[in-house]
Order: structure tokens, then sequence, then C-alpha cells
């Protein structure tokens, strides 16, 4: 939902303050009451296009103070309804370091969240990828584009792909890392099921949908780089369902299915096709992301991690472009 339940808790002397800090930004009623003796909730209905400047002030103003906090929650419905924030003519600013556009539809703390959430746990994602490798490939075996697509739907794909690219702009290195792993873990469980059902089963590699994830052509480039942005753009514009990260799984899971499953029915030379074509994917997703979050103005709350996170994702830039440029070369000189 596009609006959210704000709820902040100031001490009884801060109360005005964070009142005229809201008002500043929003004319919606504002319900206050007291929580202990010293405590006031200060709670309002927002639109989410509209809470990331109310969080920043709010946070940067009382965010020092051991009483302070700020809960955001998902709102359902609101009687009477709450009309949606025109949109004004944003001022031309001469920073230089001011990002290009405003985040589309949450603040950094409901992105942060929202990604390190669908990252979830290894164990859930080892257990999910599992099954969509064996899906993926019962699909890819006897060719049926509906069981392929349900793979894709359950392969957990997104949430760690999208960290990692939030993690290298944010300079959260530590997320980048922990969806790395993750991302890794899951990547290798999705080529070793997929080897051994190659291994126990005749694979036709001629199948159309084998065959044709055994070449790649610029094509392909494209679609990878429209999944990282549809995915990076799921988070920031509160648009995220489980259809969007299908779009990603389209580019990573299949490929890799039939890379293993090739692989394992030692059809060696179509399986290097699906290889590139899945390292081609994999590197484009992860640009997009980064390009993406970047492009919305996507950078760390505190100023200290600033430095890091610009040199971060320009070092991130730079592998990931200079990947795809090689990859671009293998394919326009025939290399499958």
């Amino acid at each position: 939902m596009a609006n959210r339940l704000l709820e902040v808790v100031v001490s009884k002397e801060n109360e005005q303050e964070a009142c005229d800090i809201i008002r500043k930004h929003i004319e919606d009623k504002i319900l206050t009451s007291f929580v202990g003796e010293d405590l006031v909730s200060i709670r309002l209905v927002i639109h989410s296009a509209e809470s990331g400047d109310v969080m920043k002030e709010l946070e940067t103003t009382f965010g020092s103070f051991e009483s302070f906090r700020m809960l955001v929650f998902p709102l359902e419905a609101s009687v009477p309804r709450i009309e949606e924030p025109e949109e004004e003519k944003e001022e031309e600013t001469k920073e230089e370091d001011a990002p290009r556009f405003k985040i589309l539809g949450v603040s950094i703390d409901e992105l942060y969240a929202d990604v390190t959430e669908a990252v979830g746990t290894v164990r859930n994602s080892a257990i999910m990828v599992i099954l969509a490798s064996i899906v993926a490939a019962v699909g890819l075996a006897r060719n049926n584009v509906a069981v392929i697509i349900g793979a894709m739907v359950i392969a957990p794909f997104l949430g760690p792909n999208v960290a990692v690219s939030l993690g290298t702009v944010l300079g959260d290195f530590k997320l980048a890392i922990k969806a790395a792993k993750q991302l890794s873990i899951t990547l290798v469980l999705g080529v070793a099921v997929s080897i051994l059902i190659g291994m126990l089963f005749s694979i036709d590699h001629t199948v159309h949908e084998i065959a044709s994830r055994t070449h790649v052509d610029m094509a392909d480039i494209a679609l990878a780089l429209s999944s990282g942005v549809v995915g990076a753009f799921a988070f920031t514009s509160a648009a995220l369902s489980s259809l969007i990260g299908v779009m990603v799984a389209v580019a990573l899971l299949p490929p890799l299915a039939v890379f293993g499953m090739l692989l394992g029915s030692a059809h060696f030379s179509a399986s290097l096709g699906a290889l590139i074509l899945f390292i081609v994917n994999i590197v484009c997703v992860n640009l997009a992301g980064v390009v993406t979050f970047r492009v919305f103005g996507v950078k760390p709350k505190v100023w200290w991690k600033e430095e890091s996170a610009r040199t971060g994702t320009r070092n991130a830039m730079i592998l990931w472009g200079t990947l795809l440029a090689v990859l671009c070369l293998i394919i326009l000189l025939g290399y499958i």
C-alpha cells in the first residue's frame, strides 16, 4: 500500500518541536498520546512518497536522544480516504553531490528493511532453490513453459541480488557480503541439483527450451539489464510483488539449470553456451541494480559512509561494466 502509519516517540519536552517538523511537511491531522510519564507518542497517516523527508529530519533532530523511536507500519485502509499528494516541481539545486532524482515511494529505512527481509535465511533459500531447480529441470526437459515459469516464481534470487547492489551503494558491505555469500550458496546448490538430474535422466539438448538457452545474443543482454532495473525499482517504488521476482529469476534460473543438466549429461559444448548466458545475466542484473539505486539518489544516511559508498559504487560499476564489455566482445566475435 502507498500509505503508511508513522509513529514517533519523543520526550514530552520535544513534543512541540517534533509536531512542528511534521506539520512543515504534511497537513494531515496528528494524534498524540502519552507513553509512560515522560514520553509522547505522535501518530499520523502519511503517503509513502512524503515519508522520506519527514523521517530524515526527525532522525537528524532527535536521533541522538535515547528516548527517540520511529516506527513505520503499512496501512491497508484509511477512512476517509487519503488523497494522493500532488507532484511538485523540484527546485534546482547547485550541490554537486545532490541526487538527480528523489527516491520514489519509500524512505531509506523502509528500502533497507524491505531488501534485508527479502534476503531471508540461507536455509530457507537453499530449500527453495533446490525445489525451484527440480521444477525448472522438469519444465525444461518437457519443453513446458508453464512449469518453467512456476520454477521462477519459487526461485529466491530477487532479494540477494538487490541486496548486493543496495549494500554497495550504501557502503554497507556487511549486507553486500552476506547477500553475495547467500547468492553463491544458492547458485552452487542449483547447479549441483541440475547436474545430478542430468546424470540420472536422459536429456535431449535439442529441445527448444533447452537449446534456446545455449546461445547468447544482444537481446539477452537487454533482457538481463531490464530485469536488474525492474528488481531495484520495485523496492524504491513500493511496488514489490512475486511477479517482479520472476523477472530476475527468468534471467538466472533457466540458464543455470540448463548448464547443470547439460554438464551432467556430458553435452559439454552446449553447456558452455548456457554458462556464458548465465554469466552475462548475473553481470547485467547486478550492474543494472547498482546504476538504478545510484540514479534514484540512494546513498548512506550518515556522512562518514559516503566516501566508502562512492568508492564501492564506482568500483562495482567498473567491475561489472568491464565484465559486460568483455562478454559483449565474446558474443560479437561468435565465440559461441
